[in-house]
């Protein structure tokens, strides 16, 4: 490895001594650039910036590197440590431990609360009282060496082997805390404050935990991760019970083929295992498809059977590559098209968002529409380096990028979407904090009359913002979620939740309201319309209206709200088409619901009570007038999880 890196190093000397000296004009700083006119100590620069390369610690993380770091903050950039180091998200880590029930003991958590619950189940951190977790308390050197142990065991480290650094303050520490200190001196991760002195009680700064986590080394956690992963073979299918040999995949995805199959998309790591059943759940095949970049934001399946896999990662500091893969229905790699464009990621900032990605389960959608394919999916590119949503469409032929302009939609979309409509065109819906603020759907619609297809360049672009958010602060938090689009003979149906007021009079995080679900159905010839007509929608509900602070009157029309919740809120909603209709599921209180609705937009069926629960992180399907979802069951003769497909009638 020395030698090559040498060789590489020699190469790129004498291709810089041959260049013009107006070639160094505007050098490449790197990461390095993201420090300027940050405080931060010499000593912990190339700790901060190898950080942000690997990717657990983000570019615009803070101003000062040298505060001290809250228990909340130090618990998220674990948690994103962690996925650096395991290639898996923590709630699927959780999974492999067998834990499925995530419910938090704190209730002192108002944002993050999710994650902290991770950080709590994964043993890496407890909290203050039974109750209590108190985030913005801060952590110290005994603490932080604590908790730096607890995560390399969440990683599958062994954190039992060490020596007794000796450290002549070792007294001042908790006896809770002796061993941690010593397994990350002895492990080179971190070190005393001099004089042989480790200075237990002594607040831990942001810089030094940044430099702490990349100071452990994830060679034994890879290793780790290969030792967990038992072997597979073909799966096995009884009586709805689907045993693929193995404990159950970190993460799955759904297709549905046009001739009833199902292909079950698992992310395992490295690979994705591509499991094909039949229209009554038989096994077909099997085969897998490597991951040509770090991240594996979606797929889908077209007419002919063939698959599509984006994948993305971010290459430096702002931007990112992305990556979408052919094969054909039998698992062999035909072509493939890659783009560059912004970072993949969210930016870090100093209150405690975590540098997560955006290309993950619903945050990038496909869809394939003759000879076109469209990515629908987050980056950063709008507002310079703010996180957005994107269009860009594929020639499926050629495998090249499409003579159709690649689209901005929305800012901070957090949630995005794209259907094929049934006049061969896309259309998309995405959920934006600000430019705009609300649900937006927008399409390509082709013409028909004259190019018959997409496949020309010829087209018509239109936007509406068929429903907004109220004001809250901090502006991120729109209390709402989408459940998707699909299309009805009377217009589109957006459904979703969101709190039932709207308001441009800024409440606070904790005043938002209950969330409920609602649906608005939306003209198929919305680009007649604007956003502020009351004859873009045609359903029949609610008018919500609101006056912006320059005097601008905002409405939305037509919303049927299926729930009244007062207390707590209604969570994961989904929508999904079906030859009639719609039907229209979420969450609430520990139970799934679900409505019916006709092609005409009126409900069919009120709403009823799912005899199976379907979480967060749950597939579900809909086929035949029944709603389908895999669920993880415990084989206590194999000693693993297997999948059961369970179903309900919901005609």
């Amino acid at each position: 490895m020395k030698k090559q890196i040498l060789s590489v190093a020699l190469a790129l000397i004498l291709t810089l001594a041959l260049l013009p000296a107006s070639a160094f004009a505007e050098s490449d700083p790197g990461f390095e650039v993201f420090l300027e006119g940050r405080v931060i100590s010499d000593w912990a620069r190339k700790g901060v910036v190898e950080a942000m390369e690997k990717g657990f610690i983000y570019y615009s993380y803070t101003v000062d590197y040298t505060a001290p770091i809250t228990r909340l903050e130090f618990c998220m950039m674990a948690l994103e440590w962690l996925k650096y180091a395991t290639d898996m998200k923590p709630q699927d880590l959780l999974r492999e431990r067998g834990i499925s029930s995530w419910e938090s003991p704190f209730t002192d958590l108002y944002n993050y609360a999710g994650e902290i619950t991770y950080a709590y189940l994964l043993g890496i951190t407890a909290g203050t009282s039974a109750t209590t977790f108190s985030p913005d308390g801060l952590i110290d050197r005994q603490q932080a060496a604590t908790m730096i142990r607890n995560v390399c065991r969440a990683a599958g480290l062994d954190i039992d082997t060490f020596t007794d650094a000796g450290f002549a303050d070792i007294n001042q520490a908790a006896v809770w805390a002796r061993d941690g200190i010593n397994f990350v001196r002895s492990n080179g991760i971190m070190s005393g404050t001099g004089n042989n002195n480790f200075t237990p009680l002594t607040c831990y700064t942001i810089e030094q935990s940044i430099v702490t986590f990349n100071n452990i080394d994830i060679s034994d956690v890879q290793k780790a991760r290969r030792l967990a992963l038992r072997p597979s073979g073909d799966p096995t299918v009884s009586n709805g019970i689907v045993d693929f040999g193995y404990d159950s995949p970190s993460s799955r995805e759904i297709l549905q083929g046009e001739d009833g199959s199902i292909s079950v998309v698992t992310d395992n790591s490295a690979i994705l295992e591509i499991t094909v059943l039949d229209s009554q759940h038989n096994f077909v095949r099997q085969f897998t498809v490597q991951k040509e970049k770090k991240l594996h934001g979606g797929s889908t399946v077209d007419a002919q059977g063939n698959y599509y896999f984006f994948f993305a990662e971010e290459t430096r500091a702002y931007q990112g590559e992305y990556t979408v893969v052919k094969y054909s229905s039998t698992g062999a790699r035909l072509n493939s098209v890659t783009w560059t464009g912004y970072s993949p990621f969210i930016t870090t900032h100093r209150d405690g968002y975590s540098s997560i990605a955006n290309i993950y389960e619903r945050r990038s959608s496909l869809a394939a529409s003759g000879n076109l394919l469209s990515v629908h999916y987050c980056d950063l590119g709008r507002q310079g380096g703010h996180q957005g949503s994107t269009a860009v469409t594929i020639n499926l032929n050629t495998m090249q990028m499409a003579d159709v302009p690649r689209r901005e939609l929305a800012g901070h979309s957090w949630e995005q979407q794209v259907i094929v409509t049934s006049n061969g065109g896309f259309l998309y819906v995405d959920k934006g904090d600000g430019s705009p603020r609300g649900f937006g759907l927008s399409g390509y619609i082709p013409d028909k009359v004259r190019y018959g297809n997409l496949t020309e360049y010829p087209y018509t672009w239109t936007r509406v913002i068929p429903f907004n958010f109220r004001s809250i602060d901090p502006y991120q938090a729109v209390n709402a979620a989408l459940g998707g689009i699909a299309e009805l003979d009377s217009g589109y149906i957006l459904a979703g939740s969101s709190g039932k007021v709207l308001s441009y009079e800024e409440v606070s995080y904790n005043q938002m309201g209950s969330r409920n679900i609602f649906y608005q159905v939306v003209r198929k010839d919305m680009e007649s319309y604007g956003s502020d007509s009351p004859e873009l929608v045609v359903s029949v509900g609610e008018t919500r209206s609101a006056v912006t602070s320059l005097d601008i009157t905002i409405s939305n029309y037509g919303v049927v709200w299926l729930t009244d919740y007062t207390e707590g809120n209604a969570n994961d909603p989904r929508l999904f088409q079906t030859e009639s209709g719609a039907v229209i599921i979420w969450r609430y209180d520990g139970a799934n619901y679900y409505v019916v609705i006709g092609n005409n937009g009126q409900i069919v069926r009120s709403a009823t009570k799912l005899p199976f629960e379907i979480g967060e992180h749950t597939v579900a399907w809909y086929a035949n007038g029944r709603l389908y979802s895999i669920h993880q069951v415990w084989s206590a003769e194999k000693k693993y999880d297997v999948w059961e497909i369970q179903s309900v009638s919901v005609q």
